[in-house]
């Protein structure tokens, strides 16, 4: 709620990291070659995971902002992309950070498009730019972590998907026995409550 997050706790799932909740997401809604837009230079991971469950990676131009609006629009059309995978803060390897208007602009072509956002969001303070599940909540798979501004040892992550797919997430969650520790998620939640986690 913080991050202008709109959920109820029961539609939070909790991963042992971003990464795992990616992949889940791509076996649960995306078939053998299904294609996902993605930066240009991307979550070096993402390309690992996406070889392993056969989906087409489709690099779309960016600048100093992320990811340029026309070009989604251009790749959306001659691709046939199902979805998006956007990182707007501190985005892994270039640390772009998108700005409200990127953010306003991108998601009006993703509406327009009518394909999916997955969202890894790397931070627990609001920034004032909003995020796209504020802006696509029937759209955006939501994702945000600790481990690369908090703690790498600390695998708890957060997930949010559109209301309408979130049995099937969950469903995709405990068959595929992607659990999160018990006790880095108590560590975890406390620190978020107590306002620690911002101060570090």
């Amino acid at each position: 709620s913080r991050l202008g997050c709109r959920v109820e706790p029961g539609e939070v799932l909790v991963f042992p990291g971003v990464h795992s909740a990616l992949i889940a997401i791509m076996l649960a809604f995306f078939d053998i070659g299904d294609a996902l837009a993605v930066d240009e230079f991307t979550y070096g991971n993402l390309i690992e995971a996406a070889r392993l469950v056969r989906v087409r990676l489709v690099p779309v131009a960016g600048d100093g902002e992320g990811m340029l609006p026309d070009a989604l629009r251009k790749a959306a059309a001659r691709q046939r992309v199902k979805g998006v995978f956007l990182m707007p803060t501190c985005a892994n390897p270039t640390t772009v950070t998108m700005s409200k208007r990127r953010k306003d602009d991108l998601s009006r072509v993703i509406s327009e498009c009518g394909i999916f956002v997955l969202e890894d969001d790397a931070t627990l303070v609001p920034d004032g730019t909003g995020t796209f599940l504020g802006r696509l909540p029937e759209q955006t798979f939501y994702m945000t972590g600790a481990t690369r501004f908090l703690a790498p040892g600390l695998r708890v992550a957060f997930a949010v998907t559109p209301k309408r797919h979130l049995k099937e997430l969950m469903s995709a969650h405990h068959r595929l026995t992607i659990k999160a520790s018990a006790l880095d998620t108590e560590i975890m939640s406390e620190l978020i409550l107590s306002g620690r986690a911002e101060k570090l």
